[in-house]
């Protein structure tokens, strides 16, 4: 999964990276985007679960991502409560192109779109 994930990325303009903060170690995270930017693809990141630990604890790791990494952006969302998730939205929407349609609105496919996401979890 992970190989198809770094193939797709590396046509990609542009990737969101989940990560869950709730999860006391962020190693795989921190590999991850080291990777993104040794290739130079440009990243948004997204921490997620933020309603599920302390600030004094959120804080510096916010801090610690955008002191190691160049990113484009950085959302705090709980997807569960909904928070900061409509700014993720309004982003993910200005960031894709206007590009006129690949196949007829009517043709249904079972081919994956090709858009990287990826919810880091360990």
């Amino acid at each position: 999964m992970f190989r198809q994930a770094w193939v797709a990325a590396q046509d990609a303009d542009l990737v969101f990276l989940v990560v869950d903060v709730a999860l006391r170690q962020q190693t795989l995270a921190h590999e991850i985007l080291a990777t993104l930017e040794k290739n130079h693809i440009s990243t948004i990141l997204i921490l997620n679960k933020i309603d599920l630990i302390p600030k004094a604890r959120l804080l510096p790791l916010v801090a610690s991502f955008q002191e190691s990494y160049t990113l484009r952006k950085v959302f705090m969302i709980s997807a569960q409560n909904h928070d900061g998730v409509g700014d993720l939205l309004k982003c993910l929407q200005n960031s894709l192109p206007l590009v006129p349609w690949l196949f007829p609105a009517d043709q249904v496919s079972t081919i994956p779109a090709r858009v990287l996401a990826a919810e880091v979890t360990r």
